[in-house]
């Protein structure tokens, strides 16, 4: 099936640069030139994924993001300052990768193919159960209240249980990107997962990174 890529850019050139980028056999990009044409594409047709610049005058767009994170559309921020990307990973509660200010085009690339890949996978490790396509996991068949972000990381945890994940491995697979100095964003959302998981549920490697813990 081919999926609907949504861009978002304040930028023509980056729109279309995008749009060569993300486009291929199997994905078909659109490009929107505001927050409200983009909602009216998205509600004509929803999108598998969405790149958006966050630099759009979001007072006109909220409605964009509320109707993405209805459907869990899988969101790409690009133009982030560092000391905002966790207010942005804030304000949207769907799945996420939030990038800097200047992202190479490899790395967004990365990041679309690992979230159409994981949209309708299915994992299974021990107690642990989870289905990306309707993004649920569950816990000795109980349901997981977990946040994009906290999803995204299991999921990438539960694609090779018994591999030890580097922190770098981890930004890559579970949100996309690879950046320098900011490996401490895994660090936090392994604390939290844990304390739904249960605190011995991963492991720490010392000086190698995470493990998801056999049953």
């Amino acid at each position: 099936m081919m999926a609907k890529i949504l861009i978002l850019h304040t930028s023509t050139p980056m729109s279309e640069a995008l749009s060569r980028t993300l486009s291929s056999p199997d994905r078909t990009c659109e490009c929107a030139k505001t927050p409200l044409e983009a909602l009216a594409l998205s509600k004509q047709s929803v999108p598998d994924l969405a790149v958006l610049d966050v630099l759009m005058p979001w007072t006109s767009g909220s409605g964009l993001l509320s109707h993405l994170e209805r459907y869990r559309v899988p969101v790409i921020f690009l133009g982030c300052e560092r000391e905002n990307m966790q207010h942005i990973e804030n304000i949207y509660a769907g799945p996420c990768a939030v990038f800097g200010t200047a992202p190479q085009m490899a790395e967004i690339l990365r990041s679309c193919r690992n979230f159409l890949s994981r949209k309708h996978a299915r994992l299974s490790s021990g107690p642990l159960d989870l289905d990306a396509g309707t993004r649920k996991a569950f816990l000795n068949d109980e349901p997981l209240m977990l946040t994009g972000q906290e999803f995204d990381l299991l999921c990438a945890l539960m694609s090779n249980p018994q591999k030890i994940h580097t922190r770098q491995e981890l930004l890559r697979n579970a949100w996309g990107f690879q950046a320098d100095g900011i490996t401490r964003t895994v660090d936090v959302h392994v604390q939290r997962l844990r304390q739904k998981l249960g605190m011995d549920s991963i492991e720490t490697i010392y000086r190698m990174g995470y493990r998801l813990k056999s049953a």
